[in-house]
């Protein structure tokens, strides 16, 4: 995982975990400089309706599975 994230960061790129199963692994990927991550450990899959309300939801309250544009870890 460390080596697919280094590459997508020296290539200025924004990196996509896909398969994020628990927490432990989106902790994981985190700390290696993943930006993002999608899978089950965050949601099921869910409608565009659903999706939208999840979003909505978890930015109010801080948990929402995704990072600022610039942050840093």
């Amino acid at each position: 995982m460390r080596s697919v994230v280094n590459l997508g960061r020296d290539l200025d790129l924004e990196v996509v975990a896909e398969g994020v199963e628990n927490a432990v692994m989106a902790r994981h990927l985190l700390s290696i400089g993943c930006d993002y991550g999608q899978g089950f450990g965050y949601a099921p899959a869910l409608s565009p309706q659903e999706a939208e309300v999840y979003l909505n939801e978890s930015y109010v309250d801080g948990a929402a599975p995704v990072k600022s544009r610039g942050a840093t870890v």
